[in-house]
């Protein structure tokens, strides 16, 4: 075990009373798999016992900064931060952005957010903000109208990237190909978080921006966990949180999919110890990418671990079947789709959404049976190679839930 993991795991078991009533003599404590999993709803039960007592006057006074979790599982989580831990965990990330695709904190960019950070600006019927050298608009109820004028204002803006979650980026791409006059050349370099990216969404925003874009895992209860290099590989932010693959709580071999648990390494007013996120994935640690990066390459293979296709035995199966699934039609067929969102209806019943290009949709007739069949000829387990599956179409872009998150997968409830 490295020696930042075994002095976070100690300082949290010394210092935070969430892990000090667990009672382990942290003198034996050799591995990482000689403490327990946590998970967000056991902080929350009394989520003052997980703020370090070298903090809590501080926490008192009102001296730290705060980050909240989205809510997607429907329970928002408050993590403590100083500034100078919040910073130094966006450092990893920061260097890997300029050494990989020049990307300075200097630079200007533009986002969407749906919790403002600072007091909000107004222009007509934009909500918007602006920090230092970016500009972020507030993202609910985003009409056509809404982001044409959103455009204009980037393009008044000029920045050199975006941040953006999968489904903004692809709504933006769709009103730029009808706005004749929305290019943005000015754009180098897009970041995409928040969301699963897949090839067909990749394929159709380097069609639309013409520019480097790059994919970024991470999370508010610890920022940055993982950073896509130019050789498309996802490295984990070693220096900031130490990444493990789990299920019921064991560590899994490698490259074998399970639950990501992560542990910070920078943020000791609020540590996270072997903290459940509840998203799938899987870790390579033995590789040799040719970007220079030794750090372990995270695949992920779904969205929350609570949205696994239920099984009428009581099983779960994961969702990622679809996934490969749409990618053998992408295959066959060429980039047709855009975006999709499989919805579990019943145990033997799911909707197929495709969201296609738009001159494929003005042809579909020709397409449909092509389509259908490669997708189930993918499905190559047994029980839901039997469901029934009503597949749908459209050109128009899936809404974002509630949650500000687009899900691939939903199950039923």
């Amino acid at each position: 075990m490295k020696e930042e993991l075994l002095r976070m795991i100690k300082y949290a078991y010394t210092n935070v009373p969430l892990y000090e009533k667990k009672n382990i003599d942290i003198t034996l404590i050799k591995d990482i798999k000689d403490i327990p999993v946590i998970k967000k709803e056991e902080i929350m039960i009394d989520w003052e016992e997980g703020i370090s007592s070298n903090y809590l006057m501080k926490y008192l006074q009102g001296k730290l900064m705060s980050s909240w979790t989205s809510g997607s599982t429907g329970k928002c989580l408050r993590v403590l931060w100083t500034k100078e831990q919040y910073n130094q965990s966006l450092l990893p990330l920061w260097i890997l952005r300029y050494r990989f695709y020049n990307i300075k904190p200097t630079d200007r960019f533009c986002y969407f957010y749906n919790t403002p950070n600072v007091e909000q600006k107004k222009k007509g019927d934009i909500i918007y903000e602006v920090i230092e050298n970016s500009m972020g608009f507030y993202k609910n109820n985003l009409s056509e109208t809404r982001i044409c004028r959103i455009i204009d204002m980037i393009r008044d803006y000029q920045p050199k990237w975006l941040m953006l979650q999968p489904s903004t980026a692809v709504l933006i791409g769709r009103t730029v190909e009808k706005m004749k006059s929305a290019k943005m050349p000015f754009v180098e370099y897009i970041e995409l978080s928040g969301e699963m990216l897949f090839t067909e969404t990749r394929n159709y925003l380097n069609k639309i921006f013409g520019c480097t874009i790059a994919n970024q895992y991470g999370c508010n209860e610890l920022n940055s966990i993982a950073y896509e290099c130019p050789e498309g590989n996802l490295h984990c932010l070693d220096s900031n949180v130490h990444v493990e693959i789990i299920q019921d709580g064991d560590q899994v071999e490698d490259s074998n999919e399970g639950e990501i648990c992560l542990t910070t390494l920078n943020n000791k007013t609020m540590p996270l110890v072997r903290y459940a996120i509840g998203d799938g994935g899987r870790l390579r640690h033995n590789h040799s990418c040719k970007c220079g990066l030794d750090s372990p390459i995270l695949e992920l293979t779904s969205g929350r671990i609570s949205t696994y296709i239920k099984n009428e035995d009581g099983t779960q199966t994961t969702p990622y079947i679809f996934v490969h699934a749409v990618h053998s039609i992408i295959e066959k067929l060429g980039d047709i789709i855009i975006q999709f969102q499989i919805i579990q209806k019943e145990y033997q019943k799911f909707d197929v959404i495709f969201i296609l290009q738009e001159e494929i949709y003005d042809n579909l007739e020709k397409m449909t049976f092509d389509i259908e069949k490669s997708f189930l000829d993918s499905i190559d387990d047994k029980k839901l190679k039997k469901c029934e599956y009503i597949f749908k179409y459209t050109n128009q872009v899936l809404a974002i839930n509630s949650k500000d998150k687009l899900s691939y997968f939903e199950s039923m409830t």
